[in-house]
């Protein structure tokens, strides 16, 4: 599942925003996945954050 689909676009979201968005916090997760875990969580994407804790859990 993509993470850009789980992102809030009920909230007023620009589809573009998202995109972009979604591939900072990849980026982020990449280097430091508990930071961008934490920034979901922080800005309250329950779903997102279950997905990057999926990704961390294969690590």
């Amino acid at each position: 599942m993509s993470i850009a689909i789980t992102l809030p676009l009920s909230e007023g979201l620009h589809p573009d925003t998202v995109k972009s968005i979604t591939k900072k916090l990849l980026l982020i997760f990449e280097r430091r996945p508990m930071r961008a875990i934490m920034i979901a969580k922080s800005w309250g994407w329950k779903s997102t954050v279950q997905i990057l804790q999926q990704r961390w859990d294969q690590r």
